[in-house]
């Protein structure tokens, strides 16, 4: 429960020792913040001290939220701004609880609409128009692919979303690492996702149409717009 968890943290702390982190990679864990900060300047040794926040699709916002143990930890996790972390420039800055309060309260309500962001599948934007199956699974070369989707238009070009399914939860946040990586000419962005988003929000197959002879173009025009002309040669 997130409330309960937010008063035991207060009455540990009993100042606002609250920071408030931007920048962070997608697959960014609660151990990594921990060593990012040094363990021993958290509020307690559990991983409640570092809190994760989700955007309105149920999936991590690339923001965090520190509880620190005293004034001088505070302060010196303050100047831990700007420092590298995964190949990311962070941000820290300052915070409070009722800051905190209402990103986590936002983001639990987020991830139970979205069913939660542990199936072990992640979003895809940016695809080329032309990718193929197969070039989707050489991206994620050493892991395991069990599906994917990938929405398409009527001429068959892929729309640039889709999702892909992994084997397990692990292989889907190694996944996420490959963010910003191209196939092709294409730097492809890679989200976590959900079973709803992948079940509802693209009910297509990912295999490409077959590419229509003169008839059947002329067929397919004929079943968008209606009777033509005819062209007299």
């Amino acid at each position: 429960n997130t409330t309960n968890l937010l008063h035991l943290l207060r009455m540990e702390s009993h100042v606002d020792w609250v920071l408030r982190c931007r920048g962070l990679p997608y697959s960014i864990t609660k151990v990594e913040m921990e060593k990012f900060f040094d363990t021993s300047t958290l509020a307690t040794n559990t991983e409640d001290c570092v809190q994760i926040t989700y955007n309105e699709e149920g999936r991590p916002s690339g923001e965090c939220f520190v509880v620190m143990s005293n004034e001088e930890s505070y302060y010196n996790g303050l100047r831990k701004n700007n420092e590298y972390l995964k190949s990311r420039y962070i941000e820290v800055f300052e915070s409070d609880w009722d800051d905190m309060n209402r990103a986590l309260q936002k983001g639990a309500v987020n991830r139970q609409y979205y069913g939660g962001t542990e199936a072990p599948i992640v979003k895809l934007r940016g695809l080329p128009f032309s990718v193929t199956d197969e070039q989707i699974t050489e991206f994620f070369s050493g892991l395991q692919v069990i599906s994917m989707k990938v929405k398409r238009k009527e001429d068959g070009d892929a729309t640039g979303e889709g999702y892909v399914k992994f084997g397990k939860q692990s292989e889907a946040t190694t996944a996420l690492e490959k963010h910003m990586q191209k196939i092709g000419h294409r730097y492809i962005e890679v989200f976590k996702g959900s079973k709803r988003e992948m079940r509802e929000e693209i009910p297509l197959d990912s295999k490409k149409p077959k590419k229509l002879g003169y008839g059947g173009e002329l067929a397919y025009i004929y079943s968008i717009c209606g009777p033509f002309p005819r062209v007299l040669s």
